[in-house]
């Protein structure tokens, strides 16, 4: 695996990460990874990093980035809002997709309690194409926090009192506030109709109605309720689960690689190019329809193609399979 630097500038601002990727030139899918609030591009417990350790051993180059204001980003942890994260996550996504190594039409978001209502924000916007979306402990109550007046159990009347919100020993300011009053986090994840996987404990300080108000309103999502889980996914049978569900979800949901086409010596199944009868986004529908219509010309002792007719038998699927078709026996194996 390889490890190396990335930086991307947004509004002015450095905005600094890591990618994590197969040896080799790629094109690989990507993945970028956004972490919580108040953290960094490592997370509790280095979980990003095994995260990116093992999407990257299936073939993904993953990048791990800190906002502005956090980790060794530009910016201050004051200016710190949904909005801005928002914007810079678009450009961000957009800046990994540009390199030789990435393959832009295979980009996937994972995200973890504010990052996780940034990611799917972010995906909805529909600047860069984002295949898949996972959502660890959606922090989406934010906004309802905000609303009742505090910011993660601090008073927002802490603004009025010193100018900012003493958040863990760092200044908040006013912008996360006035962002959240007029930011409604399901309203602004409704367009993405991508496959998204929220993965939510029973345990989180989160309500799992979080995560089950996001299923609401997205078109193709699944929950994941994991008994006991907090927030940190903090033992290890749940983080565990966390990375290993995580990885799968991403995995079936990459694009499928190209491979030679059963009618075509040579070329490619999924290349509408070569198919009279095209082919939907990632070739299967191209594929099943190829399959039986090679399968009804062997049994009447040809099989046709684009590039011309061949006798049963001389196919690249060899004459066994020339055979069973004329036999009766389906689809070639």
């Amino acid at each position: 695996m390889i490890v190396e630097p990335f930086t991307c500038v947004a509004e002015g601002l450095t905005l600094r990460g890591t990618v994590s990727r197969p040896a080799g030139s790629g094109p690989f899918p990507g993945v970028v990874l956004q972490h919580g609030f108040s953290g960094q591009r490592m997370e509790n417990g280095r979980l990003f990093v095994d995260l990116a350790r093992r999407l990257a051993a299936e073939g993904f180059a993953v990048l791990a980035w800190d906002r502005a204001g956090h980790g060794e980003s530009d910016g201050e942890f004051f200016d710190t809002s949904i909005v801005r994260d928002v914007r810079h996550a678009q450009e961000v996504l957009a800046a990994f997709g540009a390199r030789a190594d990435v393959d832009a039409e295979d980009l996937h978001l994972v995200g973890y309690s504010l990052g996780a209502v940034v990611s799917i924000t972010t995906a909805a916007a529909g600047t860069c194409p984002v295949r898949s979306v996972v959502l660890w402990s959606s922090a989406s109550i934010v906004a309802e926090d905000v609303k009742s007046g505090h910011v993660l159990g601090k008073p927002i009347s802490q603004l009025d009192e010193q100018g900012f919100i003493d958040m863990n020993g760092q200044r908040l300011g006013p912008a996360i506030v006035e962002h959240a009053l007029a930011f409604d986090p399901y309203e602004a994840a409704a367009p993405y109709a991508g496959p998204v996987l929220l993965v939510h404990g029973t345990a989180d300080f989160v309500p799992t109605r979080c995560a089950a108000r996001y299923a609401e309103v997205l078109a193709d999502a699944q929950v994941d309720l994991v008994q006991d889980a907090d927030h940190g996914w903090s033992t290890v049978p749940h983080r565990d689960h966390l990375l290993t569900v995580t990885t799968s979800h991403v995995t079936r949901h990459r694009r499928r690689p190209r491979r030679p086409c059963p009618r075509h010596q040579g070329l490619l199944d999924h290349d509408p190019r070569h198919h009279a009868d095209g082919s939907d986004a990632d070739g299967r529908g191209a594929r099943r329809r190829c399959a039986r219509r090679l399968d009804v010309r062997r049994a009447h002792g040809q099989a046709t193609c684009r590039r011309g007719t061949r006798p049963a038998g001389t196919g690249p699927l060899g004459p066994a399979n020339d055979r069973d078709a004329a036999a009766g026996g389906g689809r070639p194996r």
